[in-house]
């Protein structure tokens, strides 16, 4: 919620041209930080029954970092392509980075089912970049160089303090052949992280795609539709958080099949609350005075949070057929969807964004998802799970 904040304060400060960029980096940023997480934050929620994953490895922390330092010349290359801001690449970069590897840490927690501490750490942070940006905003400040600031600033406190609450109920995991345990970790934490960054090219890619065909207002509509959306998936982090390693625990003991039914249920119910939940906030928003942060246009930025809304509900359904996959041991059949899902909307997005700006791009976001949960709940079928 605190990203979604600093978004919707800086729609509010910034001209349309600081916005697109402060955007754009952003984006580009969270998906280099995806690949430099190399998706550990689930990996560890999904093998959560193995005594290894109730740690955490020094070699993980090393693949982490070498990747981060590896794609920030291409993030640097990409910035200074497009004419973007240097400096304030390498503010959320850094920041991006910190709160990739305080979510690997704070996933041992998770897995341990400690949800407070995760809770405490991640709330803590992003109420501290919340205050600071309001009151910012309310001090006149309107450079995308401040809250790059202030967002890598509220991320290093996030780390440090994962850092320090990991270290009082756990240790870090030394291995005895770190350069091995490397390769291994490599090679087995591939496909994770091809899972994860088909998950968020939402939110990524599609913002860098949009950014560069549509006009700045247009940007501006679409993104603040979109991070409304993300604000109100948010839950189905949460969801995915509490009830993946209840369900890899139920699906690996066959003794307890009807304890995994019962939580197939429970999960089944939660995703489908966030979906309504979704569904009429984005239009209640859509029909408030909070659409003008939107743009200037009131009917086409009114539609695009509609349709958002739908594609929310949508989406929401989906999650619960993704976390059986998973939890059943079925994680590449769910790679494979997301993966397609992602092919078609690398191809359909620019396409409808060039004819139909904003409206298009939320359409291909809708089509794209209601494709992608069809598909999800094939595969559930096909598989007989639960």
């Amino acid at each position: 919620m605190g990203i979604a904040a600093m978004f919707f304060v800086t729609a509010a400060v910034m001209s349309q041209k600081d916005y697109a960029i402060f955007a754009s980096t952003y984006a580009l940023a969270s998906l280099l930080g995806t690949v430099a997480g190399y998706g550990y934050g689930q990996r560890i929620l999904s093998e959560s029954r193995s005594d290894n994953a109730q740690t955490m490895s020094t070699a993980m922390i090393s693949i982490q970092l070498m990747i981060a330092v590896a794609l920030c010349g291409p993030g640097l290359f990409y910035t200074v392509l497009f004419n973007g801001d240097v400096l304030v690449f390498f503010g959320i970069y850094i920041g991006v980075i910190s709160q990739s590897l305080a979510n690997s840490i704070q996933a041992v927690f998770r897995s341990k089912h400690r949800h407070w501490d995760d809770a405490i750490l991640r709330t803590s942070s992003r109420m501290l970049l919340v205050v600071v940006i309001f009151f910012a905003a309310m001090l006149g400040v309107d450079s995308p160089k401040y809250f790059a600031v202030f967002f890598l600033i509220s991320s290093l406190l996030e780390l440090m303090a994962s850092l320090y609450w990991f270290s009082r109920s756990f240790n870090f995991r030394t291995e005895i052949e770190l350069l091995r345990q490397i390769k291994f970790e490599f090679r087995s934490g591939l496909i994770f992280l091809f899972d994860v960054m088909m998950q968020r090219i939402f939110g990524t890619v599609d913002i860098l795609i949009v950014n560069a065909i549509a006009q700045p207002e247009e940007i501006a509509t679409y993104i603040i539709a979109q991070k409304f959306a993300q604000l109100f998936l948010v839950g189905l982090q949460a969801i995915m958080n509490a009830q993946l390693p209840i369900l890899t625990e139920a699906w690996a003991n066959q003794f307890t099949y009807g304890a995994y039914r019962k939580e197939t249920i429970k999960t089944y119910a939660m995703s489908a609350a966030n979906g309504f939940i979704g569904f009429v906030g984005m239009n209640l928003v859509a029909n408030s005075a909070i659409i003008e942060l939107a743009g200037s246009n009131r009917v086409d930025a009114s539609m695009v949070f509609a349709i958002f809304g739908i594609a929310v509900a949508i989406r929401s359904i989906g999650s619960a057929y993704e976390l059986k996959l998973i939890s059943s041991g079925n994680q590449s059949l769910r790679v494979r969807i997301n993966f397609i899902g992602a092919l078609m909307l690398c191809i359909v997005l620019p396409i409808s964004s060039n004819f139909f700006s904003s409206t298009g791009a939320a359409c291909a976001i809708l089509f794209v998802w209601t494709f992608s949960s069809c598909q999800l709940l094939h595969a559930v079928q096909k598989v007989k799970i639960g």
